[in-house]
């Protein structure tokens, strides 16, 4: 017998968006560990379980390799053929260091800014972001380089990123509704330091 949810104004609302915000978190370590691994860069040379445990380094059972790996191919960086790992172009095109579109760099960054205050997010709403400390503060021109040296290889000659660039220094002088779009994803930018 099949159950279906519903309210008195009709059928209740897809619960897509709670699977899809509880795997989010998950996804995420996932494709940080790939990143780390170097898996992109090991399956440009390797396909077999056994040779990529050996780049590597696995000293135990390779079960949990393949469980990591096949969980890789469901992001959709690999992809599995009998019994054998190979990148997807996705993988190649965003992942492989070698890449002139590498995105490893700009996600590892991201996170660290988005993800670090998460757990105080109640306490910040209440409170206000925490006080930035001196050594990230984006004051310098040296600083604004550093902080879109990962979004520069998005195009040949770097203009995308030239470009990033003074679209970031524009940011001090944006109106509070838009200064606090940015606060939502990186608090430490605080808007009094625009």
């Amino acid at each position: 017998m099949e159950t279906i949810l519903q309210s008195p104004q009709g059928p209740s609302p897809s619960m897509a968006p709670i699977f899809d915000m509880l795997a989010a978190s998950a996804k995420l370590i996932v494709l940080e560990a790939a990143l780390e691994l170097n898996i992109t860069g090991i399956l440009a040379d390797h396909s077999d379980i056994d040779g990529i445990a050996g780049e590597i380094g696995v000293k135990t059972d390779r079960a949990a390799l393949g469980y990591f790996l096949d969980t890789v191919v469901a992001l959709g960086m690999a992809e599995k053929k009998n019994g054998l790992y190979f990148n997807t172009d996705f993988a190649r095109a965003f992942f492989l260091r070698e890449s002139p579109v590498y995105m490893g760099g700009l996600l590892k960054n991201l996170k660290g800014m988005q993800h670090k205050n998460l757990p105080k997010i109640v306490e910040i709403i209440k409170q206000g972001p925490p006080d930035v400390p001196p050594e990230q503060v984006l004051e310098s021109e040296e600083k604004w380089r550093e902080a879109v040296e990962n979004i520069s290889p998005l195009t040949s000659e770097g203009a995308w990123g030239q470009s990033a660039l003074i679209l970031l220094k524009d940011c001090r002088s944006l109106p509070m509704s838009k200064k606090s779009l940015i606060w939502a994803v990186a608090p430490e930018l605080s808007v009094q330091k625009f």
